[in-house]
């Protein structure tokens, strides 16, 4: 019989630390641990070196992914991506290695994508903070304590898709964004109900007589996806001469920096 075991997973923005990524993932047993690594130069890559000695030296695999860490929305993308890339494990989130935005910026992430009620975040309390103005900030672990698991909702697929196609085409017209979305699959147009078509709210399902199908496609739009883009705060429509014109508000252009295209 084959018994499945799901890996323990950290994950853990490069700062000025070294002992607070090092030592909750000795302890806690990490099998692997995921380093948020700044993608320009910066003097924190000094310490990464002797994070990943440390590391190894306790048999932790080690994976790396880059991103912006002034940027809260690809803080929050590369925290995401590594949430669904390791699914099928027990994830843990470091919230005190990096810096304050990092800390928001992952725990966002926490809050957002767990689906699988697998993902799990913790804040390290050093044993003392150094004053050595070259060396990490802080020595030692005092405490590894685990913080309260919250939900924020996010848009559904056919949203979060929709949301993607008015991001690549800038300002469009209703009735081109509902063509796009039939192009992508996001929308389908079927004259009688069919068990085959998806009924889990990824798509809309456009059921008209021949003829009427631009007019019920567009009443459907608006009350499936624009109205509850609008409620989201993500999208705008403005009205110019007798066509409707939809775009991202700035609230819509951040949302599709971090939320998935499928």
């Amino acid at each position: 019989m084959n018994i499945m075991t799901n890996l323990r997973v950290h994950i853990a923005p490069i700062g000025f630390e070294v002992d607070r990524i090092v030592i909750p993932a000795r302890e806690q047993r990490a099998d692997r641990i995921w380093l948020l690594t700044p993608k320009v130069s910066s003097p924190i890559h000094k310490f990464k070196s002797d994070i990943k000695k440390q590391l190894k030296s306790h048999n932790i695999e080690i994976k790396e992914t880059v991103h912006d860490r002034a940027d809260p929305f690809d803080i929050i993308r590369a925290t995401r991506q590594i949430i669904q890339q390791e699914s099928g494990n027990n994830i843990f989130v470091n919230l005190s290695s990096g810096s304050k935005i990092q800390a928001v910026g992952c725990m966002l992430a926490c809050m957002m994508f767990n689906d699988k009620r697998n993902v799990n975040s913790y804040y390290v309390e050093p044993k003392r903070y150094n004053q050595d103005i070259d060396g990490p900030l802080s020595a030692g672990v005092e405490k590894i304590l685990p913080m309260p698991g919250y939900d924020i909702q996010v848009p559904n697929k056919l949203l979060v898709g929709t949301l993607h196609l008015i991001h690549e085409s800038g300002r469009i017209k209703k009735k081109d964004l509902l063509a796009k979305m039939q192009s992508r699959g996001l929308a389908v147009i079927h004259p009688k109900p069919d068990p085959n078509l998806d009924q889990g709210g990824n798509v809309i399902l456009i059921r008209a007589k021949p003829g009427s199908e631009a007019v019920v496609g567009l009443t459907r739009l608006n009350h499936k996806v624009i109205t509850p883009l609008q409620e989201w705060g993500f999208v705008k429509v403005d009205q110019i001469g007798r066509s409707s014109f939809v775009s991202l508000t700035d609230k819509g252009e951040n949302a599709t920096k971090f939320l998935p295209k499928s």
